[in-house]
């Protein structure tokens, strides 16, 4: 993560105020524009909702920010995880949880919860949407 010359500046800014640290992981392929990854990684002692609001916040911020020129690269930015450090060692990462989830498997359960992710094409980009289709903010089942 946080290799030089990736945009982690840019999301950093984008994501201010940030309750943690942030970083990107950048896959660089033949293409163009190069999609990052951002990972909001909270300190200890937020609650879910603060957890919540900075991950929207932040994803919409980062998502508006389109194609942008850095370090003589185009980037973009693509999904945005939020997570919190557990009592177990290791990082609980969050996302949305829907009515549709229960009774499958756990694997199948985190795949939906990232297809959801602000920023896809099925994402879930407010607390509204969300509670509209009857999901919360949850950790991950993995």
């Amino acid at each position: 993560m946080d290799n030089w010359g990736e945009p982690r500046g840019p999301a950093k800014e984008l994501s201010a105020p940030t309750l943690g640290d942030v970083h990107v992981y950048c896959v660089e392929t033949e293409v163009r524009v190069t999609p990052c990854d951002v990972y909001l990684d909270a300190d200890a002692g937020h609650s879910r909702a603060e957890l919540r609001r900075w991950w929207l916040r932040a994803a919409r911020a980062l998502h508006d920010a389109g194609t942008f020129h850095h370090e003589g690269r185009d980037w973009r930015f693509a999904d945005v995880l939020v997570a919190e450090p557990s009592s177990l060692g290791g990082l609980i990462t969050y996302g949305w949880r829907c009515p549709g989830d229960q009774g499958h498997s756990p694997e199948r359960v985190w795949g939906s919860m990232l297809d959801r992710m602000p920023g896809r094409a099925h994402g879930i980009a407010t607390l509204a949407a969300a509670h509209k289709r009857g999901c919360t903010f949850a950790a991950s089942p993995l």
